[in-house]
């Protein structure tokens, strides 16, 4: 499967390293190999890719949407992870860091 991966185009490359397990006194110590990729060059590509970088697909600010209730009145929609309070929350909070 990771070779069928590896065709698809841009992809980023397969990291490869193996990890001593030590001994949990009953398990004598082991190596597990740990294949991975740099999450931050996937991120990149991600966004890089055009099919992924259009307004209805991928959102980088809050939005507040609000739609008319039952009796007229406005109610704010919560849909996706960019329409609720955190997102904005931490925007505000990274900003603050620069």
């Amino acid at each position: 499967m990771l070779k069928d991966v590896d065709k698809l185009p841009g992809s980023t490359e397969w990291l490869y390293q193996t990890i001593e397990v030590p001994s949990d006194g009953d398990n004598p110590p082991c190596e597990i190999e740990f294949y991975y990729r740099n999450p931050v060059e996937l991120v990149k590509e991600i966004i890089g890719n055009p099919t992924f970088n259009q307004p209805d697909a991928m959102a980088y600010e809050p939005v507040e949407i609000w739609v008319e209730g039952k009796n007229g009145e406005k109610v704010r929609e919560y849909s996706e992870a960019w329409t609720a309070d955190w997102w904005n929350e931490m925007q505000v909070c990274f900003k603050s860091m620069e």
